[in-house]
């Protein structure tokens, strides 16, 4: 047998049916709505998800939250964000910015000295990841050349393709 969502809770008819009037956009008004629907409709979750078009879960976590902070449970922001950001965009620009005017005067930045300084600055270890992610956010890339073999001869190497056979060439 299914459950009443507000089986034994009062609540304010006026300040429901204002919820519902007053909702800006989609996301706002299907809350509401699912409110108003299982409250004064006396219709099941099963039911208000169906007609909303949305999932029984999401119509059962509205309730719950209009339940426990009325209108400002409903009345809640995404859950993006930053969540493991160790240092704030602010931060982590000024510090990159530092770490430039160093870069400038030919010292050369790699992974170990970052993690060194990343240390330093935000107080435990870091890691690869972290740093490779922060560089990639604020548009650094890996400027120094590819890696040549320290015995490799472009003599060598052009009179090698200039005397290999046709099929060898694109």
């Amino acid at each position: 047998m299914p459950r009443k969502p507000f089986s034994g809770i009062k609540i304010n008819e006026s300040e429901l049916r204002e919820l519902v009037q007053t909702s800006k956009g989609k996301e706002s008004y299907q809350r509401s709505l699912a409110i108003w629907m299982s409250y004064k409709m006396k219709m099941k979750a099963e039911d208000v998800a169906e007609a909303l078009m949305v999932s029984v879960q999401a119509v059962w976590k509205w309730m719950s939250e209009y339940r426990g902070k009325r209108k400002t449970g409903l009345k809640r922001s995404g859950r993006g964000g930053r969540r493991w950001g160790f240092l704030n965009p602010e931060e982590e620009s000024a510090w990159l910015r530092a770490l430039s005017k160093r870069a400038g005067s030919g010292l050369i930045l790699t992974i170990p000295s970052l993690r060194k300084a990343a240390k330093k600055k935000v107080g435990h270890k870091v890691s690869d990841a972290y740093l490779y992610r922060l560089l990639h956010r604020h548009g650094w890339r890996k400027l120094s050349p590819r890696p040549k073999h320290p015995k490799s001869d472009p003599k060598v190497q052009d009179t090698f393709k200039k005397n290999s056979q046709a099929w060898f060439r694109p």
